[in-house]
């Protein structure tokens, strides 16, 4: 099984932790990047947890990513219950290591062929 790359330093930081415990949404951006074999669509994702003390932001960035779908986002702060982060590689899909939904209400679902946590901090309250 694949590890998300900067799953290491996460766990430095936030200990044994799922990303089930973040819940919150307070960014999500869908963007176009160029490759050396042309473009692909890119997910910047940041979330943050709901009952640490302290909580903690997670920035993770997903790269040429296929199946996006979004379903109730908009109008106000947005939650999710948690985010599922599934290795998928040993399927063999064409350019596909990640399958990304949240658990029970199919709010965000995407597949991407790497994943990323770009950055760990702690919330100000």
């Amino acid at each position: 099984m694949r590890s998300i790359e900067g799953m290491e330093k996460a766990k430095s930081i936030l200990g044994n932790f799922s990303f089930s415990e973040f819940c919150i949404v307070r960014e999500l951006r869908y963007y176009e990047a160029s490759e050396s074999s042309g473009s692909a669509q890119n997910i910047d994702l940041h979330l943050e947890t709901v009952g640490r003390k302290p909580n903690y932001r997670i920035k993770l960035v997903f790269v040429q990513v296929s199946g996006f779908r979004l379903d109730g986002f908009g109008g106000g702060k947005f939650s999710i219950t948690g985010l599922n982060i599934s290795d998928v590689s040993d399927r063999q899909w064409n350019g596909i290591n990640w399958e990304v939904s949240d658990f029970e209400s199919n709010a965000i679902e995407f597949r991407s062929f790497a994943a990323t946590i770009e950055a760990v901090e702690p919330v100000d309250q």
